[in-house]
């Protein structure tokens, strides 16, 4: 056991002392070849780098140590004189005199000057101002309603705007499940309404307050034949269903007469608690109240 550990030391010396020898042999070996490159450099003509002074300062202590002396001649260093640029010589300038060599001579009958005037500013003709536009009054017989105001060119009036041919639009109304309008119901809710009984036998509308007129905004007749009312046998009369309709053009621009016309009839099928229909069998929606105002919308007084 004994034996066993003096074998492993001495073989861990033996081998700290190849790896010492080894890093030795290694420096000494690269500081020659250092040394042997600067030589070369400094042969060649090259700057030094930075740190080479202190370089061969500590290479010459110890290559003077172990007795390698390399002599340094002469030739191993090379002198360049670099010398000043010359400067071209300045040439002597001509002296700046205040005498005239070519006399300038006098022009003949030549015209005096005149002192500078002011200028004669020209009158300036005043750019017209751009026309101002009236301002767009309103009409007595018109909402604050906007349908159709976009449908026009741009630059043109509503007056300009050629009438389009007449249109007839119908609401029609019918009692809920199956029943019938009695003829004294319908006289109290025309009555309501502002229908009055006229021409041809049937009711008219004509309009309300500022709006009247005395022609006819609209009417309202019987949905089956004969069409028409009897004011005296309203009593014993009764139907299954009512026609409102409206004609265009009217008394109105056409989207004042068209809003009229719709109010009076949603006011009516309140009061006689009917459906109100865009065609007979047909109920009125929002697409045909839109497609209605579009087309009451072409219809523009001129004034």
């Amino acid at each position: 056991m004994e034996t066993t550990s003096w074998t492993l030391r001495l073989a861990l010396l033996l081998i700290g002392l190849l790896v010492v020898t080894v890093i030795y042999l290694l420096s000494q070996w690269r500081r020659r070849r250092e040394t042997n490159r600067r030589q070369r450099r400094l042969r060649d003509g090259w700057p030094r780098r930075r740190g080479e002074f202190e370089m061969e300062e500590e290479d010459e202590f110890q290559l003077g140590s172990s007795g390698a002396d390399d002599p340094i001649t002469e030739d191993d260093f090379e002198i360049i004189v670099v010398k000043p640029r010359e400067k071209p010589p300045v040439e002597d300038l001509p002296a700046v005199t205040h005498e005239v060599t070519n006399p300038v001579e006098p022009v003949l009958a030549a015209p005096p000057i005149r002192e500078p005037s002011a200028p004669v500013t020209q009158p300036q003709e005043s750019e017209p101002p751009p026309p101002i536009k009236p301002p767009r009054r309103r009409r007595d017989n018109q909402l604050s309603l906007r349908f159709g105001d976009d449908d026009l060119p741009a630059g043109s009036s509503p007056a300009a705007a050629p009438l389009p041919p007449p249109e007839v639009l119908a609401l029609y109304l019918r009692p809920p499940h199956d029943g019938r309008f009695h003829g004294p119901l319908l006289e109290t809710a025309f009555a309501a309404v502002g229908l009055r009984f006229g021409d041809m036998n049937i009711y008219h509308h004509f309009g309300a307050g500022s709006l009247r007129t005395e022609q006819p905004l609209f009417s309202l007749a019987n949905m089956f034949e004969p069409g028409q009312f009897n004011p005296d046998e309203m009593a014993d009369f009764s139907t299954d269903g009512l026609a409102l309709f409206i004609q265009f053009p009217t008394a109105l621009d056409g989207q004042v007469a068209f809003e009229m016309f719709l109010t009076v009839a949603q006011r009516l099928a309140e009061e006689l608690k009917a459906d109100l229909l865009s065609e007979p069998r047909k109920a009125l929606d929002s697409h045909t109240i839109e497609r209605m105002r579009r087309i009451a919308s072409r219809y523009v007084l001129r004034r």
